[in-house]
């Protein structure tokens, strides 16, 4: 279990209830099956774009034994699979197919909306035993993988996997709080910019905006998702526009930039 929340002010309050709550379970599990928990505050350790901090997490003695203890599914399937036509008892019995490796364990990570640093946090993990994955079936070098957060893949191949983990933030933020996922430029390109944060904070902003007027179509989606509402009692309503957010946006900077006019003058 991966905690990334606050260790200060509401974050803290909730991080420790959630904590104490582990305590309470895992001290009733066999010592050999009790499930690791691990409380990473991101946002201290990462502030100012320091992500390369997130090198403490992926080399904590508990991330690398549950990584070496619970490893992953791996199953060998004979090429003969690939054409039904040569299927055969036969071939099945002398070419059987083999499991090599199973998996004995999952990582289950969460934020508070379990949105943003969630998504990071998962694309590191699935880097890893891609890593692993790709070395053992001899697509990749051994010496391409040194176990740091930042080991590419090859060129064409990073740009795949960058997509990926990318485009699947941005549809679970979409569903959910109806923008694109934060801190998206780091998984897509595996940095950290300044771009990235002021586009942060128009999301942040998009946020605040559909948690206040909008929130309704998003919760409405989510019941009926959740079967928490039958779909003969949903209220059918349209996905809510964007352009009264973006008028407001609008306004309020060019409010703010009228202000600022006026304060140049009056110093000159």
């Amino acid at each position: 279990m991966i905690n990334l929340i606050d260790r200060k002010a509401d974050q803290l309050e909730l991080g420790t209830l959630f904590n104490n709550i582990y305590n309470e379970i895992a001290y009733d599990f066999p010592e050999e099956n009790k499930p690791e928990f691990i409380w990473f505050d991101f946002h201290h350790n990462c502030k100012n774009m320091k992500y390369k901090n997130l090198n403490i997490l992926i080399s904590s003695p508990i991330f690398k034994k549950f990584i070496n203890d619970k490893q992953y599914y791996h199953l060998c399937i004979p090429s003969f699979y690939n054409n039904m036509k040569k299927f055969s008892k036969k071939n099945l019995a002398e070419k059987p197919i083999k499991i090599l490796n199973t998996q004995k364990g999952v990582f289950r990570t969460n934020c508070i909306d379990c949105l943003d640093r969630t998504n990071i946090v998962q694309t590191l993990i699935s880097r890893h035993f891609t890593h692993q994955i790709m070395i053992i079936l001899g697509i990749s070098d051994s010496k391409s993988y040194t176990g740091k957060v930042f080991d590419k893949f090859h060129k064409n191949f990073e740009l795949y996997f960058n997509d990926l983990w990318s485009n699947h933030g941005d549809v679970i933020a979409n569903s959910y709080a109806g923008t694109g996922a934060q801190k998206a430029d780091f998984t897509r390109t595996g940095k950290r910019t300044y771009f990235g944060a002021f586009k942060d904070l128009l999301i942040s902003s998009k946020r605040f905006f559909i948690n206040n007027v909008n929130d309704f179509y998003y919760q409405e989606c989510q019941d009926l998702f959740l079967s928490k509402k039958a779909v003969k009692d949903a209220i059918i309503i349209s996905k809510p526009s964007d352009k009264i957010f973006y008028s407001l946006t609008i306004l309020t900077i060019s409010y703010f930039l009228f202000w600022l006019s006026k304060i140049v003058r009056k110093t000159r």
